[in-house]
């Protein structure tokens, strides 16, 4: 069974469980997308599959107000520091998605396959301090942010082209 097999049995348990409601997911291939980052902090629950010394997936869950509270304080400061930024716009669709869900939903974030070529990640801490610089007018730390992030995800969205 390969990962993609793994984890749709997985969502089928949820959802065949008899409290659980229906599973909505999102998808990328080869990467997280940058505005999905904003969702999570360091001290959000984390769960980290391993299995013959390889990390298989990393989980990581915020409940839905945290994470509607976080999406909107990026949507918020990117609006009036960069409103011409492309991840201004994905945070904004984002947002509006998950306001359609109940208050008491969790999101989760699956990194998949590209797990163990990041983990441990401070991507959700590098797109906070970067969006808190802007806000702040700190341009210069607001570059070392996506310059940290930048370095950590291009490569592995590289992957995606190689044959």
């Amino acid at each position: 069974m390969d990962q993609r097999d793994r984890h749709q049995a997985r969502i089928d348990r949820i959802n065949a469980s008899h409290d659980a409601k229906r599973v909505h997911t999102r998808a990328s291939t080869w990467g997280i997308p940058f505005s999905w980052f904003s969702l999570f902090q360091e001290s959000d629950r984390k769960d980290v599959v391993e299995s013959g010394g390889r990390i298989l997936t990393v989980r990581v869950w915020a409940s839905l107000t945290d994470a509607l509270d976080r999406a909107r304080f990026a949507v918020a400061n990117l609006a009036l520091a960069a409103p011409d930024l492309d991840m201004l716009d994905d945070l904004t669709q984002l947002t509006e998605w998950l306001e359609l869900f109940h208050v008491q939903s969790m999101v989760e974030l699956d990194y998949g396959a590209v797990a163990d070529k990041v983990y441990p990640d401070e991507s959700p801490m590098d797109v906070r301090l970067g969006i808190e610089c802007l806000a702040e007018g700190d341009m210069t730390g607001a570059a070392a942010a996506y310059r940290r992030l930048a370095s950590r995800w291009i490569p592995i969205r590289q992957l995606a082209r190689a044959s």
